[in-house]
Formats: structure tokens, C-alpha cells, sequence
């Protein structure tokens, strides 16, 4: 599982949007959206930015 950080561009996995961390707790990230608001999630729930910008597919 990815280890988020304060700062971190993040997407939802299940539903439209992301955002930016602001806060990390054992169980949730909390990631502020485009209007301001904070949302609680789980970590399985997110994608890192560059996480999907990195990934590359080798043809054999």
C-alpha cells in the first residue's frame, strides 16, 4: 500500500475527483478538494498522482 504525505496530489479510486493531503491518521487521509472541503478516506481508496504519471509499459 502507498504511504501518503502532507502535499501529495492524490485521485479517488471509486468516484470522481481528488485533491491534495492535508492530513494523515493511522486509518484515513484527509484530502481537500477544488472547493476547499476535506474529506476523510481510506488509503486503498486513493491513487498517488505520480503514480500514475511513472507508470510505463514494456513491450517484450
Amino acid at each position: 500500500m502507498a504511504k501518503f504525505e502532507v502535499g501529495d496530489k492524490v485521485k479517488f479510486l471509486n468516484q470522481i475527483g481528488g485533491g491534495i493531503v492535508t492530513k494523515v491518521t493511522p486509518d484515513f487521509v484527509f484530502v481537500q478538494d477544488d472547493t476547499g472541503f476535506d474529506m476523510p478516506m481510506a488509503p486503498n481508496e486513493l491513487i498517488r498522482m505520480a503514480d500514475m504519471s511513472g507508470a510505463q509499459i514494456k513491450i517484450a
